[in-house]
């Protein structure tokens, strides 16, 4: 017994210790994981069209009610043609649709919500 007593303590403190750590705050962030949130703006059927797409806040994006399946609404994405445009003006760089002109999900559009 007290040959694994030593081991279970040994486990208990590397959990204690890994538990209270945080990442140090200075640490840069890659560019890759930044976010930008858009809405759309066309009609339907216009989804694939990246000029229909206009960037919103966060905060906007966040607010914004939109929970179905037939037609774009907003998407959360990491890639945009023109980073360093400023805010509204960036372009997200592409929008997957499916035959129904109904947005996808992507690697790059990680969040997409659409309309009912």
């Amino acid at each position: 017994m007290y040959r694994y007593l030593t081991g279970i303590l040994a486990v208990v403190i590397a959990a204690g210790a890994v538990a209270f750590t945080k990442p140090d705050a200075t640490m840069k962030q890659n560019p890759k994981t930044l976010s930008y949130y858009f809405q759309f703006t066309g009609a339907h059927g216009d989804e694939a069209n990246v000029t229909e797409w206009q960037e919103i806040s966060l905060s906007d994006y966040n607010a914004l009610s939109c929970s179905g399946q037939n037609e774009g609404c907003k998407i959360a994405t990491s890639s945009v043609d023109n980073p360093t445009a400023t805010f509204p003006n960036r372009e997200i760089s592409s929008v997957t649709v499916n035959a129904n002109d109904v947005p996808q999900q992507t690697m790059d559009n990680f969040q997409v919500v659409n309309k009912p």
